[in-house]
């Protein structure tokens, strides 16, 4: 499986941020606090399942899920 872990940092941006691009960039603050660098996961890039625990329990944090 590749891209996940792209995918779910998209959609979880876009989900809690919508368009205010000042919540976008605390949310990727956020993400590199918990050491997930979302600039850096490729879509082509295979996914550790180590981040995508951690994005799964971030998710749970900002109550998106």
């Amino acid at each position: 499986m590749t891209g996940k872990i792209r995918e779910m940092v998209e959609t979880m941006i876009s989900k809690k941020a919508g368009d205010n691009p000042m919540l976008a960039k605390i949310i990727k603050t956020k993400l590199i606090i918990h050491g997930i660098y979302p600039n850096r996961s490729a879509t082509e890039a295979d996914d550790d399942p180590l981040i995508l625990a951690k994005l799964e329990k971030f998710e749970k944090e900002l109550r998106i899920i």
